[in-house]
């Protein structure tokens, strides 16, 4: 049976959502902290706050960049995680051109990864590369593996959780391509220890969740407003959805 002290050392807490404040962002540093969590993941505006938070433990600060499309310019990406490194940040989690490598231009989308891997080594900062592997086929998935194994990435992370959940099978198949010298971080949709103990049989051994602080019971799940909540909550499902569904076209064109 796996311990709940070395179950917490696999968890990345991700705290980067675009409500989440800098209050909340050292809360969750300290609640990560105390219960020995790998990392939390903030946005690049948060790093210095989690920097701060979480100095002198073993949770890592890590940065979001090019969140949450990848579609930003390598220089930019670049320039982003330079200045995450500059904030304090110990570990990144890099967003995959995914739209650039479906359209087959891999040779781009492999230097733009090994550019921020080799000035990451250089600070002797993790680099995780978020492949989307719910928009990928089969081959392609085994392609980005192979892709991002070759750029020197640490991690492969299978997703964003912006297109559904993480798939045990995916997680196989990631970790058959890469091996055992390359981590496989299994993120989206992760809301159950069921869950997180099915990726790691898997071969995952990173897991990104923003429910990393609720199944440890440190916090508990957010409850709807009341009066007229149902209403507003619907409305804006509808309008996520829809906003999603055009982008997963846009991106699988």
């Amino acid at each position: 049976m796996v311990s709940r002290k070395k179950l917490a050392s696999v968890i990345d807490l991700s705290a980067f959502g675009p409500h989440v404040s800098a209050e909340e962002v050292k809360g969750k540093c300290v609640k990560a902290k105390k219960l020995g969590f790998a990392a939390v993941v903030v946005k690049p505006s948060h790093v210095k706050i989690a920097a701060k938070a979480l100095k002198g433990s073993k949770t890592k600060p890590c940065a979001v960049i090019g969140f949450p499309f990848g579609a930003d310019s390598p220089s930019k990406k670049l320039a982003e995680a330079r200045q995450a490194f500059r904030d304090g940040a110990k570990e990144l989690d890099v967003m995959m051109n995914v739209r650039l490598f479906k359209r087959g231009f891999t040779d781009f989308v492999k230097k733009e990864i090994a550019a921020i891997v080799k000035v990451a080594k250089k600070k002797r900062v993790v680099v995780k590369v978020i492949i989307e592997s719910n928009l990928l086929t089969i081959a392609q998935k085994i392609s980005a593996a192979k892709l991002v194994k070759a750029a020197g990435a640490d991690y492969i992370k299978t997703g964003t959780g912006l297109f559904e959940g993480v798939e045990p099978n995916d997680v196989r198949l990631i970790r058959r391509i890469v091996g055992k010298k390359v981590g496989v971080k299994a993120s989206g949709g992760v809301r159950s220890l069921g869950q997180v103990f099915s990726l790691l049989r898997a071969g995952a051994n990173r897991i990104g969740t923003s429910y990393g602080l609720i199944l440890f019971e440190e916090e508990k799940p957010e409850r709807e407003e009341k009066a007229g909540s149902a209403e507003r909550v619907e409305r804006k499902g509808f309008e996520k959805k829809r906003a999603l569904d055009e982008l997963v076209e846009t991106l699988r064109a």
